[in-house]
């Protein structure tokens, strides 16, 4: 029923999004944690003069990647929230995604589709989890 994340590093955490998606899981909670592969793939975007600070960069690249993680699982019929967890005095990670399953109705799914799309081309940036749910609905 739940499948959860917490602080994965890299691409576990899309894994571990993809295996709640593959189980049906009713919940999905994930905590990201540093995502390197995503840092090193983005590319030309609109935000580029303040990614050459590697803080601002970090900071750009668990944005736009949770983002998209969350619109790869609405999509997928998951409402999702994203909330701090912990006071960010604590640590500088402290992003929580809750996704519960059926709580998007299709015309969001196909708009949340759209937003998806949009922020992979202004980016070039696509999450390790996109990769997952194409090989998963290829099978």
């Amino acid at each position: 029923d739940i499948v959860y994340s917490l602080h994965a590093c890299d691409k576990a955490t899309d894994q571990t999004i993809a295996k709640g998606l593959s189980v049906g899981a009713r919940v999905i909670f994930s905590v990201s944690c540093c995502q390197h592969s995503a840092r090193k793939a983005l590319s030309n975007h609109p935000l580029k003069p303040a990614s050459r600070f590697q803080v601002y960069k970090e900071r750009i690249v668990d944005i736009v990647g949770d983002s998209m993680r969350a619109l790869l699982l609405e999509e997928r019929g998951y409402g999702v929230k994203i909330y701090e967890f912990v006071a960010s005095s604590q640590t500088p990670k402290n992003v929580m995604m809750r996704a519960t399953k059926n709580a998007v109705r299709l015309p969001d799914r196909l708009a949340a589709e759209k937003r998806y799309q949009d922020m992979a081309s202004s980016f070039g940036l696509e999450p390790y989890l996109k990769t997952l749910v194409d090989q998963e609905t290829a099978a």
